[in-house]
């Protein structure tokens, strides 16, 4: 039976690169999570400017860089918070 003592939240991470989403989700199993999603996202800008023409040319002011975009998504226990922010800044940096 599940512990309904326990609190939880939603985690959302956005990370630009895959081998950083590799070792997010190899840290994530060595913190006992088990269960996460991973979305190839688009940003805003990207979909306004790439798919609506009429906005074509408000391209420049919308950050460029890479196209992909990730979404790591996974309930984790509010006491795991503090060791998941750890392991994304070692992987990703500041």
């Amino acid at each position: 039976m599940s512990d309904s003592s326990k609190s939880f939240e939603l985690l959302i991470c956005m990370v630009k690169e895959f081998k950083h989403v590799d070792e997010i989700l190899a840290g994530f199993l060595q913190l006992g999570i088990t269960g996460a999603t991973v979305v190839d996202a688009r940003g805003m800008g990207e979909i306004i400017t790439q798919d609506i023409p009429v906005f074509s040319g408000l391209r420049s002011l919308f950050p460029r860089g890479d196209l992909h975009t990730y979404m790591i998504i996974s309930l984790i226990e509010n006491e795991a918070h503090d060791r998941i922010a750890d392991l994304v800044e070692d992987v990703c940096g500041d």
